[in-house]
């Protein structure tokens, strides 16, 4: 499993040193990738939790939760199934009134960048969630994965948005 997501990794770092920023962010601070071994126990629309990363019992870590650091204003994510399916998938961070799901991808998530009196800011949590879901309120993420297994991905943290 180790070696299968660090190929993963090694993979989605090749793609994105030929791809440019996935997001419509500028000023790209660090690009992270990202992996889950089983999806979020629930569902996006209705409520739900998950079990961190990494897992115990091993095999079910279903959410990733990735730092921010300061100065970092905005986070998009991309997120696929080991099939290659769109994932449909939710974004937040505590202390942030801010709440994303997305099929497939998130651009342009808001984050807190540190806490109060400057202390570190608390990471931003990705729940993928198995099946399909409502993706902005009105389109469907169907079928979204449906295999119940595992996935990757990658989350781009940026400090400037175009107008």
């Amino acid at each position: 499993m180790k070696k299968t997501m660090l190929m993963t990794a090694l993979a989605s770092a090749v793609v994105l040193m030929f791809a440019g920023p996935t997001s419509a962010g500028t000023n790209v601070t660090r690009t992270v990738p990202v992996t889950y071994e089983f999806h979020s126990l629930g569902h996006g629309d209705l409520g739900g939790f998950c079990l961190a990363q990494p897992s115990n019992p091993p095999g079910f870590g279903s959410c990733m939760e990735i730092p921010v650091e300061f100065g970092e204003d905005f986070v998009s994510v991309e997120l696929e199934d080991n099939t290659g399916a769109a994932v449909y998938f939710s974004v937040q961070q505590e202390d942030n009134p801010s709440f994303a799901v997305g099929c497939g991808s998130v651009v342009d998530f808001p984050v807190v960048d540190s806490g109060p009196g400057g202390a570190a800011a608390p990471p931003v949590t990705i729940f993928p969630w198995v099946g399909p879901g409502i993706n902005d309120g009105v389109t469907p993420c169907n079928p979204g994965s449906t295999n119940g297994g595992g996935g990757s991905g990658t989350a781009t943290f940026y400090n400037d948005v175009p107008n």
